[in-house]
């Protein structure tokens, strides 16, 4: 009977580098199971990771009696392929599993039962967390907590309760009936190994990247400074649309990511110490419990809060603004990881220097005219260890007489029905150098009951309601 694998279970909180834990997963999964660990396709999604392995149950908030246990029964089946492929361990990561509820959290544990399950996670100083998870809701123009650089009332009372990782990690090992291995590590880039939390978690892995191990040149999943989320919360209160907002806000980390981010320290060291008083026994029970690997000897709890840093910012006002005005006359391909799409995330690739769409609405973007373009950048992969081809799957419904749709890739051209349509793309150098293009002509754009305008200009054809891609292997 072949050996139980190693089931690592990467919990993956927010802001410990878990976007970019889980797009060089996508980018390199090739690379890990030629090492012998699987990433299993079961519930997996290019930059997101396993976000739909518990398709029905994703927060403790849901109704537990919705749970669907299908895509477990399908990971089940695909772990024990690979242990008969003689694979030595595999790896399911995903942000939401720091949320599960219990019963999540149970249901999992059952479909892992034969395996040896190892539960993976950095934890972060709470503090550092908060502000890093402000400054990223505010880039997500979910402005909740985000109004906390100037309203700071109820600062405790805006922390999510995983900020408690000692009963968060209790939870999951409870739901292992203590059959799980729970090992932690301390999100500091002064303790990750090169100062990079994907070489660090590989080598956590018991791996050792080599040359055609692809890493990213580019950060994942940047987060605002305090300046550019200063002026993205100004533009909202200013009475801004959406559109106007995400311009602006990829203008920003556009100028971030050439010139660098001024501090991302907001509060003050009063703040920074009632967060850390606040969790302070939680965190010495954290570190008595499940100890990081990477702390100090005799470390008890995250270091005090420093006084904050005075970082000289990257531009002063007069260059940042030019800066940002340059961006928002040129704006460059973004890219996309292959997170599903919906409603105003449509806009990632359905702006510009992409034409041809209108506006975002709640459940999706119409095109407008005869011809739309979707473009954007892929991570980099490796011709030799990397994917061959992508699945682009693009959702939606047609307005009046259209019921088709020329694609357009390459000199290729085919007539689809995109209520819901699969496209294979195949990686060829010129795709992995200047990314995906695809256009769609529109057979008979028109324009509602009423409306005025040349429907050749402004008419509607198809309205995109979904779109993601998964590498092919």
């Amino acid at each position: 009977m072949p050996a139980p694998l190693i089931v690592y279970l990467h919990i993956g909180y927010p802001k410990t580098g878990s976007s970019a834990i889980q797009s060089h997963i996508s980018c390199n999964r090739g690379w890990f199971r030629r090492r012998g660990l699987l990433i299993p396709s079961t519930g997996f999604t290019a930059g997101a990771g396993h976000a739909f392995l518990l398709p029905q149950i994703v927060t403790a908030k849901d109704d537990d009696s919705r749970l669907d246990s299908s895509a477990l029964d399908r990971l089940g089946a695909e772990l024990d392929a690979a242990q008969r492929d003689e694979c030595d361990s595999a790896l399911l990561s995903w942000e939401g599993f720091a949320e599960a509820s219990p019963a999540a959290m149970a249901l999992l544990a059952r479909s892992l039962a034969s395996h040896r399950v190892v539960l993976l996670a950095y934890v972060r100083e709470h503090g550092e967390l908060f502000q890093s998870e402000t400054l990223q809701h505010i880039e997500k123009l979910r402005l909740g907590r985000g109004e906390v650089l100037f309203e700071r009332d109820q600062l405790l009372a805006g922390l999510p309760q995983n900020y408690d990782y000692h009963a968060a990690l209790s939870r999951w090992r409870d739901a292992f009936d203590g059959a799980l291995e729970v090992r932690t590590r301390l999100f500091d880039r002064d303790r990750l190994a090169s100062g990079n939390v994907v070489l660090d978690f590989v080598s956590w892995l018991g791996l050792a990247p080599d040359e055609r191990f692809s890493l990213q040149r580019d950060a994942v999943n940047v987060s605002l400074d305090t300046r550019s989320g200063s002026l993205l919360c100004l533009a909202r209160a200013a009475g801004q649309a959406e559109p106007s907002l995400l311009s602006l806000c990829r203008a920003l980390l556009e100028v971030i990511k050439q010139h660098g981010a001024s501090t991302r320290d907001f509060l003050t060291s009063a703040e920074r110490e009632e967060i850390w008083q606040h969790f302070s026994a939680s965190t010495q029970q954290m570190f008595r419990d499940f100890a990081p690997e990477n702390a100090l000897p005799g470390e008890e709890g995250f270091a005090l809060p420093l006084v904050k840093r005075n970082e000289p910012p990257a531009l002063d006002e007069l260059q940042f603004h030019a800066a940002v005005r340059a961006a928002l006359a040129r704006p460059q391909l973004e890219t996309w990881q292959g997170n599903v799409l919906v409603r105003l995330w449509l806009s990632r690739v359905a702006a510009p220097p992409n034409v041809g769409w209108r506006g975002t609405e709640r459940d999706g973007t119409w095109s407008r005219g005869h011809q739309s373009v979707l473009a954007f950048l892929l991570p980099e992969t490796d011709p030799e260890e990397g994917p061959r081809a992508l699945r682009l799957t693009i959702a939606g419904h047609y307005f009046g007489a259209n019921s088709a749709t020329d694609v357009i890739i390459d000199d290729h051209r085919d007539t689809l029905d995109l209520t819901r349509a699969e496209l294979e793309i195949a990686l060829d150098e010129a795709v992995r150098r200047d990314g995906v293009h695809v256009t769609l002509q529109h057979q008979e754009p028109g324009l509602p009951h009423g409306a005025e305008g040349d429907p050749a200009v402004d008419g509607m054809a198809f309205k995109l309601t979904y779109l993601d891609y998964n590498f092919i292997w």
